[in-house]
């Protein structure tokens, strides 16, 4: 019988039977991107959670792919001096954090490491001095908004590490003082409240504190008056619903005062809107792109990914105009009701998909702010590279892989990285945000 090359393909990838719940001990010499120890078994990395570079970890073989295997860890020899006591009892079990066995030092070394990492992968050139210090904030208890999901026995969850199954809560130091209030608050009374027909419910202290219930189709109108009752109590000004589905509509029934602010600039913002989740060191972001960027008073800006105008409005400050792109509605509106509010005139906000391939890049600006999602601005980075009339580019990142690839580009336009940190908005996650100024 004949083996075609897919046949073949497949039997090279079958796994060792001797492997399967095997157990050894492995000398740990790095770090996954997602904070995973790496050992070596057998010619293979071995991927171990809760591992640390320089321990010997006692583990066990828990799942093999064809260019890696997955083990538990069971105990640790030699522990690294980095290693600190989680302050959650659920980690390891919930799957928010991933980093709260590791010192708040080297989480930042960590990564610092994977930023770089990503652009010496991708040969991004950066000369010396180049890095900046890191942007950061309080390690616990900053988190604005949270997320539950409720299991059938009516108790907050979160998803549990991996992300099928859910991870019942107690209590979470991730979540700002006044939001950890709500919460335990809500998880004291959720048994006396008609929880059927809610599959989950957010929670958000930004100015004023906001309830919004994510429905399934069991949900009755009947069981909205003891939810409007808790929130009165509890000094939870908006409550909303968010209908079944993934176009299902956000109904306010009654509206939160939403707003944070940067300086003298206050901004408002309704619960379903993108709000950056650490307030600190979103403050030192913004600082760090107004003061790289360097708009003068004879300089146009153009922002990418304006949304609300967290980026914008300061920049507008400081600039003769700004022209701000976004493709949701609903932050273009609520960037020009922002503008207004604060009496800052010099804005333009339009909405435009800077993602389709028939997208344009005005001609116009020498200086140009880019805050894009994990995706990154591919087809805005093609086009700026051609922009002569560019000088200055800061480039706000959420994604470190993302942003070396849009570097690529720029650097073959011309611009090359002046400045470059690390912010840290998700402490005791291995999610890495950055700032970088290009000049071409």
């Amino acid at each position: 019988m004949k083996i075609n090359r897919q046949q073949k393909h497949i039997s090279k990838l079958t796994v060792n039977p001797a492997l399967q719940s095997h157990r050894d001990k492995l000398d740990i010499q790095d770090l996954t991107h997602d904070g995973r120890g790496v050992g070596r078994l057998l010619g293979k990395a071995v991927f171990v959670a809760g591992a640390l570079p320089g321990e010997t970890a006692d583990v066990q073989v828990v799942n093999q792919k064809s260019q890696y295997i997955e083990a538990k860890l069971l105990g640790i020899e030699n522990p690294s001096t980095a290693r600190v006591e989680p302050a959650c009892a659920h980690f390891g079990v919930c799957g928010g954090c991933q980093l709260q066995h590791i010192s708040d030092e080297m989480q930042h070394e960590f990564k610092r490491h994977q930023l770089d990492k990503s652009l010496q992968k991708a040969d991004i050139k950066l000369a010396d001095g180049v890095w900046q210090p890191d942007l950061l904030g309080d390690g616990f208890h900053y988190r604005r908004r949270t997320r539950f999901a409720l299991n059938r026995q009516g108790e907050l969850c979160y998803r549990a590490l991996g992300g099928k199954n859910l991870a019942i809560i107690q209590d979470c130091p991730q979540l700002s003082q006044p939001l950890s209030a709500l919460f335990q608050k809500l998880k004291q009374d959720l048994l006396r409240l008609p929880y059927m027909g809610v599959d989950e419910v957010e929670l958000l202290s930004i100015g004023d504190n906001a309830l919004i219930l994510h429905l399934n189709l069991q949900w009755r109108d009947m069981n909205l008056a003891p939810w409007q009752a808790w929130c009165v109590a509890n000094d939870v000004s908006g409550l909303g619903l968010q209908g079944h589905g993934r176009d299902g509509k956000l109904t306010m029934i009654s509206s939160a005062h939403l707003y944070y602010a940067l300086d003298d600039i206050r901004f408002g913002l309704t619960p379903d809107q993108f709000v950056q989740a650490h307030e600190q060191v979103n403050q030192q972001m913004v600082a760090t792109a107004v003061d790289w960027l360097a708009a003068g008073e004879a300089d146009s800006v153009l922002e990418l990914f304006c949304g609300m105008g967290n980026f914008s409005l300061p920049l507008a400050q400081q600039a003769k105009a700004l022209l701000g792109l976004e493709l949701s509605d609903q932050s273009v509106a609520a960037a020009k009701e922002n503008a207004q509010a604060n009496g800052i005139s010099n804005c333009t906000f339009a909405k435009v998909d800077i993602f389709a391939d028939d997208w344009i890049c005005p001609r116009e600006f020498s200086h140009v702010l880019l805050d894009p999602p994990w995706d990154g601005a591919l087809a805005a980075a093609t086009q700026l590279a051609k922009r002569k009339s560019v000088k200055r580019i800061v480039y706000v990142s959420c994604h470190p892989a993302t942003l070396a690839r849009d570097l690529v580009l720029l650097q073959k336009g011309g611009f090359k990285v002046q400045k470059i940190c690390m912010a840290d908005q998700f402490p005791q996650s291995y999610h890495v945000e950055s700032v970088v100024l290009l000049i071409r």
